[in-house]
């Protein structure tokens, strides 16, 4: 009888000790979506013209999300509505949304409200991030536009979507010309409306400010 009793339990056992081990290593989650068009010196990616593009999101340290089920990124280019798609694996304890706060998360997994970073590769070069577009639903329902500088974004509760645009340049150059105009150095004949970071169709001193910074940090 002991025999017969021994084996099933075991086995239960072993199942349950693979199912502890497991969660162990791979946190309650569940997706937080974002996607958005991508604008590279002021010109709009299609599905067309995005060979060689990856879109990832990062920590501030440059590491992806360890994830069960998504790795953090976009591999396979823009979508039919020439979109970018990025899912991340967000902490999920017993279904409760945890704050980037709260200590119960692991180490290294995503978690609401955590602040992290877009980057976008051509050919494994990576590209400079100037802003990006974060779209609102406002009391309206109606959507509204937030131009925010840098590459930086939150994420957003487990199950949302939240639509991102991104405008970025692929050499600081550009940057440099946009200094020089500002500064009546010379009059830039070339398009820098890519470094027109608030959109008034001017290159001023916001614009002045930020290249700045992105400068410094580039060197």
């Amino acid at each position: 009888m002991f025999k017969k009793c021994f084996f099933p339990a075991m086995v239960l056992w072993m199942s349950v000790f693979s199912s502890m081990a497991w969660a162990d290593e791979h946190p309650p989650s569940c997706p937080f979506r974002i996607g958005g068009t991508v604008t590279i010196n002021g010109v709009q990616l299609t599905n067309e013209t995005d060979e060689g593009y990856i879109f990832t999101v990062t920590d501030h340290d440059g590491n992806l999300f360890p994830s069960g089920n998504y790795k953090s990124e976009d591999t396979d280019g823009l979508n039919d509505s020439d979109f970018y798609n990025i899912t991340t694996d967000i902490y999920n304890e017993n279904s409760q949304q945890k704050s980037a706060e709260e200590e119960n998360a692991p180490p290294g997994v995503a978690t609401t409200g955590q602040k992290v970073l877009l980057h976008i590769y051509k050919d494994s070069k990576e590209l400079n991030i100037l802003f990006h577009v974060e779209h609102h639903k406002d009391e309206n329902k109606e959507d509204k536009l937030e131009k925010v500088l840098g590459a930086e974004i939150t994420l957003g509760k487990c199950w949302h979507n939240k639509t991102i645009d991104i405008i970025g340049i692929t050499d600081m150059r550009l940057s440099i010309s946009a200094l020089k105009s500002l500064t009546g150095q010379f009059d830039s004949d070339g398009d820098l409306s890519a470094c027109d970071i608030n959109g008034d169709q001017r290159i001023g001193m916001e614009e002045a400010i930020f290249l700045l910074r992105k400068l410094a940090i580039n060197r």
